[in-house]
Parts: C-alpha cells; structure tokens; sequence
C-alpha cells in the first residue's frame, strides 16, 4: 500500500484545483464569514492580549468584582493568545475570515473519510453546512476543536487502509489541543469509540464474512497489530493532556461545566436541538436531503463509520452547540452521494466552456462587493461589534462620564465578555466563563438569571448583596422597568441598544 506524503498530496490536491473549485471555495469562504457575535470572544481577546504582555496564566480571576478569588481555569488559555497575536496583527476581519477558512478545512478534512470524492462535491456540501450551522458560526474557540476531531477521522481512515505507518503522532497532538481547547475530550472519545467499534468487527463472524463476501462495498477492519497500537496511542494521548497549567483540575473543571442544571436551563448552545430559527430549518433540510440521497446511491456496509454517525448524532441532540460534529461525519456521507451527479454536471460544463467561464464570472461579481464591504467595514471592529447588537456607544459615553456612573456595574450574562474586552477600566458582574462559579454562598450566574427574568427582589439583591450602583442592560429587561420606578435610580443614558442607571 503506498504511503500518504504530505508534499506530494499537496501537489496532487492543488492540481485538480480548477476555475469552478476556486469560485465555490471563495463563496464558502464568503458564507463563512461572519461578524464578531459571539459573547465569549472578548474575554477570550482580552485574556490573550493580557498573556502577551505579562507571558503569566492568571490563577484568580481578573475581570470580575464578584468573584475574583475564585481560582479560575482557562480551558482556552493558548488560544486566546493566538487569537490576540492574530488580532493585533491582522484586525478583526483577517480574524473572521481565518475562522471562517478553519471550519471550511475541518469540513473539506472530515469529508475525505470517503475516497475519490471530487472538490466540488465536498466544498457544495460544506457551503451548505455552513448554512445549516450559520448561527453557531464566526470567530468561536470551539472551532478549532471541530479542526482537531476532523483531523482525528482524516487520520484514522488513512492508518485503517495502510496509508499511514501509525498514530504516535496524535500523543503531540493531543498535548496542543488540550492546551488550545477543552473540546479534546470529543477526540479521546472519539479513539476511544473508534477502538471498540473496531474490535467488535475484528472478533465478529458476521462481518467477517461480509467482507469475504462484499470486500468492495464492506469497510476494512484493523489488524490486531493496529488495535493494540490505537489503544497505547489513544491511552498515551490522554495522560499526556494533563501536561497543562492547571493539571487534573482541567478535567475537574470540564465536568462541572458540563453537569451544571442551570447551563442547559439558560444557555442555548447547551440545551437541546430544536428548531429556534432559520440556520436550525436548514438543517433539518439538509440532513433529510442527505437521506434522500443516500438511499439512491448508498450500498456500502459501514459498521465504524455508522457507529460514529450515530453518536455524533445523539450528542447534537442532547447538546446544541455540538451539531458542528456531525456535520462533520455526515459532510463525506453527502458528498459521497451527490459525488456521481456533480462529477456529470461538471463534465457538461467542460464541454460547454462559455457557459462555466459566464457562470464563474457571474458568480465573482456576486461575491466581491459583499467581500469587500466586510473586509473594509472598520479596521477597529466598531461596525463588525454593532452588528453583533452590542452596547458600543453606551460603553463609550461610560468612558467618557466616568463621574456619573459607579465602580460597580451590573451587566447581563451575553454582554460580559464584550465588556471585559472594551471596557477595562470596570470588573464585571459576570461574563461567559463564571456559567458554574459557586463560592461562599455565591451562585452568580443563577442570581444573574433571576435578575434577567425579573423575579421580585431583584433591586434589592444587587445593592445588598453584590454592592452594585449603575446598570447597563437593554432597554427592554424587566430590571429597566424596575428602576425606572425606584426613586433611588436615575436614567442617566440610553439608545437603542443599552440604557444606563445609577444610584442616585
């Protein structure tokens, strides 16, 4: 069997590039592009430009007022300077578009799991699960986990069939994700799943005699060799994640994340799939089309790859934000099926040169002006931060009046991280990170909660308990309409985004 070479690969890939393969791929790019609406990503700049400078891992919490000894775990802790050092160098669109070309090679990369797949095929169905996974987009950390776990299957597909001598390459690998994501856990799980799925085949007698039987259409199962080689490499790959700053509380951390009731309860992105808007719709679209199309075209016996489909699968369906990785199992399933019909419509228009030259020109001029308006939108992010619905002007008129407000606001969960990152000068209330923080009978994420909905007592609790005296909310929370009855509070600012209260 001859063996994957990188360089030659890459020769051979960049060869089959054509004109149409470019202008999908750029459209992609385009649709994958989006705006800094993430509330995370500010802390996350913040803690990285604050790493470049100091070159220390904080130990206590360094941006809120409510729990700042709280011995806080950053999950993300070197990619948010990587995140930084691209900000400082590129601003934030080069960061978007980077994002945007991460996820587009985590698709492409996971599709490959199917061989002889055109170009064309896999980038049609990235585009679409771009669209499918359009409100979970844009510059998030969690992405480069979805890059891992695609490398994780690109890998495992090509050592199964000999193109790959072995895995010990993953031990390094894993050590950098760790370091980079806490999403590593899904690519241990994924070894892990991938190693018994495995074995199973290898001790069945039904399936051996499927392969017998239908050795071109019946997937290939490891050799003994091999088993026991995934088992040291996906065990070796685990211990050395614990090579972090923070050691076992890493996983200690993760857990509680992941077993907090109120997260699931609050925040979308780890509640349960359903249908809350369009990108949601399409999905539904596009996994029915995917069927459809599979039943005409699928005749393969895939035990390891259907085992991982479900799981990916089921995990999208009891957590929101990991729909990603099954669009990424489920990419070179679709393209795989549509591949014969793309592979037709692309020899027609070969044939008929002047009608691709019109529709690659067409779909240039399309592009560009909607390219080139978001490349040149605003070097310092003000537009790309107001179409994110944030409170910049507020913040800026904050700045500004620093004797009409306090020294301890009270900010919503969604703007915290925003804050951190444009407004330094104030240590929040709460941000992204503090979803599970408990400490000294302080649960600030729930009181944040029960602030939110309104709930009686909400004045009171934020002047007693966390000594808070100004607020900037929408205009629209039920704690606005609160104060605006409180002869204590005073309306000091307000547009359509945010207004400002403060202690009389």
């Amino acid at each position: 069997m001859r063996q994957w070479h990188p360089i030659l690969w890459i020769k051979q890939w960049w060869g089959r590039i054509d004109s149409i393969d470019g202008l999908v791929f750029m459209v992609v790019v385009a649709l994958g592009s989006y705006p800094v609406v993430d509330p995370d990503f500010g802390w996350h700049l913040k803690s990285g430009i604050d790493l470049l400078r100091t070159w220390h891992v904080p130990k206590l919490d360094p941006y809120s007022y409510t729990m700042p000894d709280w011995h806080w775990v950053n999950h993300e802790w070197l990619s948010d300077g990587l995140v930084a050092f691209v900000y400082q160098h590129l601003g934030g669109v080069g960061l978007s578009f980077i994002f945007a070309v991460i996820v587009i090679l985590a698709l492409l990369i996971a599709a490959s799991w199917s061989p002889r797949v055109s170009a064309k095929s896999k980038l049609l169905v990235a585009g679409f699960a771009i669209l499918a996974n359009v409100a979970r987009g844009g510059v998030r950390i969690q992405v480069l986990s979805y890059l891992g776990t695609a490398v994780v299957l690109w890998s495992f597909v090509r050592y199964r069939s000999g193109r790959l001598k072995h895995l010990w390459w993953h031990i390094p690998f894993f050590w950098l994700w760790a370091n980079l994501h806490g999403g590593f856990l899904i690519g241990l799980a994924i070894l892990a799943l991938l190693f018994v799925v495995e074995l199973i085949k290898s001790k069945s007698r039904w399936y051996a005699g499927i392969q017998y039987r239908y050795q071109s259409k019946a997937e290939p199962t490891l050799s003994p060799k091999q088993l026991g080689h995934l088992f040291w490499v996906g065990l070796m790959s685990g211990v050395i994640t614990l090579l972090n700053p923070y050691g076992l509380q890493l996983y200690v951390d993760i857990y509680k994340t992941l077993t907090e009731p109120l997260v699931a309860q609050h925040l979308a992105e780890w509640g349960h799939f359903g249908l809350h808007g369009l990108s949601d719709q399409i999905f539904v679209v596009y996994l029915v089309l995917m069927i459809v199309a599979l039943l005409f075209v699928y005749r393969k016996v895939e035990p390891t790859r259907w085992a991982l489909a479900l799981a990916l699968f089921v995990s999208a369906l009891w957590a929101d934000r990991n729909l990603e990785l099954f669009l990424l199992i489920s990419a070179g399933l679709f393209a795989e099926a549509i591949d014969g019909g793309i592979r037709r419509l692309t020899n027609w228009l070969i044939r008929v040169r002047w009608l691709a030259l019109i529709i690659t020109g067409v779909g240039l001029l399309a592009i560009l002006p909607g390219v080139m308006q978001f490349a040149l939108a605003n070097e310092d992010m003000n537009t790309l931060i107001h179409w994110g619905n944030y409170p910049l002007q507020a913040v800026e008129w904050a700045k500004a009046h620093p004797d009409q407000i306090g020294t301890r606001m009270y900010n919503p969960y969604s703007w915290g991280g925003f804050l951190v990152w444009r407004f330094p000068e104030q240590k929040v209330f709460i941000d992204g990170r503090m979803a599970y923080w408990k400490l000294d009978n302080r649960f600030v994420f729930r009181d944040a909660m029960a602030i939110d909905d309104g709930q009686p007592g909400t004045v009171s609790m934020i002047q007693e308990r966390y000594g808070v005296d100004w607020v900037i909310i929408p205009p629209g929370f039920s704690l606005a309409n609160m104060l605006s009855h409180q002869p204590g509070w005073q309306l000091v600012y307000q547009d359509k985004l945010a207004v400002i209260y403060t202690k009389k």
